[in-house]
């Protein structure tokens, strides 16, 4: 899926601005990015809202028989 922060977040790898977006997946927090410099980073579910919930393969794909989050 991907995510848009409504927040600016601080990190141990450093600052993510309102407004980014991001490749992520759902987790117990909220979201958790996968993809690029950030993969492994937690976002808080008041701090991010979905753009797309469409769960897309490795390769930023849709799988056959795609679905949604």
């Amino acid at each position: 899926m991907i995510i848009k922060t409504t927040d600016t977040l601080t990190t141990a790898r450093g600052t993510i601005v309102s407004g980014a977006s991001f490749r992520a997946v759902r987790d117990k927090i909220g979201f958790r990015i996968n993809s690029g410099e950030y993969s492994g980073i937690g976002v808080p579910e008041s701090s991010a809202i979905i753009l797309s919930n469409v769960v897309l393969d490795e390769d930023g794909k849709i799988p056959r028989n795609g679905r949604y989050a």
